[in-house]
């Protein structure tokens, strides 16, 4: 963990024992995200099956919800800012999304050959692990818990690329132009699901679909925590 890594979670833990916690959506004491929040999120467990312009075609791509209020809030307390408590909550967000992607792949992975369903975490370049100690990504994978399946990090960055932050959907597609790796899956055409936090124009999870692909997986879908369209659609499916 680099040096800023240090401080920020020094700092969190700290601010922990000082103030009291309160939900980054509302400021309600006690609760790092407070079930009214997440209800917010999630009207009625309902998750948002995504269409982003610059995905995969036909790939289920789902989302827990909107990027804003207080998810918005939520994934970037967690990512930025150290508040490292909120992984069980956003972990439980991201199983409902993951539910929606086997719900619409279904069919295709009953087809699949028998193996665990793998979870891939996004890659993150060596500065963003440095600065957040680690991929906050694989944490959130790893807190899912799904029966007899397994987070498997073997996605890798070739080469350096910009932060997408400001990107348009064209620019972001150049931007990771075959710039990830994959290792190869234990079992031939393992089936896998693509994780990530939050889907913009979907060239993240276009990339990480041809290189998952070229390296042997077969790639179900993708389930991220948020959506914020560049350029496509959502609507809402139940996930149950």
């Amino acid at each position: 963990m680099g040096a800023s890594g240090l401080a920020t979670g020094w700092w969190a833990e700290l601010a922990d024992l000082v103030l009291p916690r309160a939900c980054v959506g509302c400021s309600a004491p006690r609760e790092a995200l407070c079930p009214a929040c997440v209800e917010r999120i999630c009207p009625g467990g309902l998750v948002l099956d995504v269409h982003a312009a610059g995905g995969p075609p036909d790939l289920p791509i789902c989302a827990a919800g909107w990027y804003d209020g207080p998810l918005r809030s939520a994934v970037l307390a967690y990512k930025e800012r150290g508040r490292r408590e909120l992984v069980r909550v956003l972990a439980g967000l991201l199983a409902g999304a993951l539910a929606g992607v086997i719900l619409r792949a279904h069919d295709e992975l009953i087809d699949a050959p028998h193996a665990a369903l793998a979870l891939i975490p996004a890659p993150s370049t060596a500065a963003a692990r440095r600065a957040r100690g680690g991929n906050h990504v694989t944490a959130l994978a790893a807190s899912i818990g799904i029966s007899g399946g397994s987070v498997a990090p073997v996605l890798t960055l070739t080469r350096a690329v910009q932060d997408s932050a400001g990107l348009g959907a064209r620019d972001r597609a150049r931007n990771l132009d075959h710039a990830m790796r994959a290792s190869r899956p234990r079992a031939s055409d393992q089936p896998c699901v693509l994780i990530d936090d939050v889907v913009t124009s979907g060239a993240t999870a276009g990339e990480a679909h041809r290189a998952l692909t070229a390296a042997g997986w077969h790639v179900a879908g993708v389930a991220v925590l948020a959506a914020t369209p560049l350029g496509g659609r959502a609507a809402a499916i139940h996930s149950q």
